[in-house]
């Protein structure tokens, strides 16, 4: 039986063949698949797994097999292949990298640990995560979690703070869920 290592470095060789589109045969393949062309759908998907490993690779923290990551990526890969609409002027890849970030974000969810946390407070957590990474590439060094939550412009936490949670509790939250991922340190 072929390890799961075995098996993800044959997928890379495979989809590693299949040549990347130029924006012209993205929109003619968009538009065969409008018409159900399932031979497009199937083109425009196979020409963009690349860009799912690509994604689910900052997602390799979560404790979930890389496998199983990439199998949920495709599947929002293939969701955005079905939504596409070339006429919004958009790249292929900037439309569905929201749907492939979704689906992990969902399946992360459900699936990521020892309890569930609601998608939303997922997508919170990895927008943190972003914040996080840009404040320690513009200071050279790990921000503060107060200077985090001046940054943070999500409105979860505004509505956290008006169903009369403490700014404690979600300051703690917050340092919590840092610590855990080894973004904050209390030394620091």
């Amino acid at each position: 039986m072929e390890s799961e290592q075995d098996v993800l470095k044959t997928y890379l060789l495979e989809i590693r063949q299949t040549p990347l589109l130029t924006a012209a045969e993205e929109r003619g393949l968009a538009l065969r698949i409008r018409e159900g062309d399932e031979v497009a759908y199937q083109d425009l998907i196979r020409a963009n797994l690349r860009f799912v490993v690509n994604i689910v690779k900052r997602y390799r923290r979560s404790g979930i097999s890389l496998m199983d990551l990439i199998d949920e990526g495709n599947v929002g890969l293939c969701r955005a292949a079905r939504k596409y609409n070339p006429d919004l002027g958009l790249r292929f890849t900037s439309y569905a990298i929201w749907w492939i970030r979704n689906s992990l974000a969902i399946y992360l969810a459900k699936h990521g640990g020892v309890f569930a946390i609601p998608v939303k407070k997922v997508s919170l957590l990895y927008q943190i995560e972003k914040l996080h990474t840009n404040l320690y590439a513009r200071h050279q060094r790990s921000p503060s979690p107060d200077e985090l939550a001046r940054e943070v412009s999500s409105s979860a936490i505004r509505e956290a703070l008006a169903r009369g949670e403490k700014p404690e509790s979600i300051q703690e939250s917050v340092y919590a869920i840092l610590m855990e991922r080894g973004l904050y340190d209390q030394k620091t």
